[in-house]
């Protein structure tokens, strides 16, 4: 991109929130384009995008549609890994503030964060990793192979679930995390759920809720929800050396 794009379309969350983080957030216009499978191509142009970041292939109708409007496509799959998180940062800002400017945002914003999570590390060289299960909705999980998998890993965690993200409550009770993190508003009807008060987390009032949406849209959010489990997990956290940014 010669010039930098004043109007860009973000089909993803992660797009969104990464776009956010870096700091061009009034670039992004929030509008109805629909989905990678099915784009709203006509209100793309109307909107007068000049870039669009997908993290699925479209279609090759759809990408000659763009190409002939000068419509640049930039298709960048969801992080599975930090490493792979900071070459995403890295992308979308060389796309947005050029090789300069954007390498700049880009390392303003992941330099912080791999401190952070160094200084997490440290932190938990002398802690006891814990089992815990991410349940992003009513029998829906993060499974063993999911970017949520490999972050909290990070932060200490080890994941109950296998490859399958489906569970219902037998399952959750058979592997009886010490550790259950659920989405804003889910808390309460577990701990009322009879079914569930022989649950580790429920007896030792390990159910953490966290804003589901903000963490897949890493960015601000995804940092801030990685704080709320570990401060809940170790008390002497935020006095042990390791302070939020």
């Amino acid at each position: 991109v010669s010039i930098a794009p004043n109007k860009v379309a973000a089909l993803s969350d992660v797009a969104s929130g990464v776009i956010e983080h870096l700091g061009y957030g009034e670039r992004l216009v929030d509008g109805d384009f629909g989905t990678p499978l099915n784009l709203k191509v006509e209100n793309i142009f109307a909107e007068n995008i000049s870039v669009v970041f997908t993290s699925a292939n479209l279609s090759e109708i759809t990408l000659k549609q763009l190409s002939a409007e000068g419509v640049l496509v930039i298709t960048l799959p969801n992080p599975e890994n930090f490493d792979e998180l900071k070459a995403y940062y890295n992308a979308v800002a060389t796309v947005l503030g050029g090789n300069i400017t954007g390498k700049q945002a880009a390392e303003n914003v992941i330099n912080p964060m791999q401190t952070s999570l160094d200084n997490i590390a440290t932190f938990l060289k002398t802690k006891n990793k814990y089992s815990y299960l991410f349940l992003y909705e009513e029998g829906y999980a993060a499974n063993n192979k999911s970017f949520a998998n490999n972050m909290l890993t990070l932060i200490g965690g080890t994941n109950q679930m296998g490859e399958s993200n489906n569970i219902d409550n037998n399952k959750l009770l058979e592997l009886n995390p010490e550790v259950l993190i659920v989405n804003t508003g889910m808390k309460q009807s577990i701990i009322n759920n009879t079914a569930f008060s022989e649950l580790n987390a429920v007896k030792n009032n390990k159910v953490i809720e966290i804003d589901v949406l903000a963490f897949n849209k890493i960015g601000k959010g995804f940092m801030d929800s990685l704080y709320t489990i570990l401060e809940s997990q170790y008390p002497d956290f935020i006095n042990n050396g390791t302070q939020k940014e």
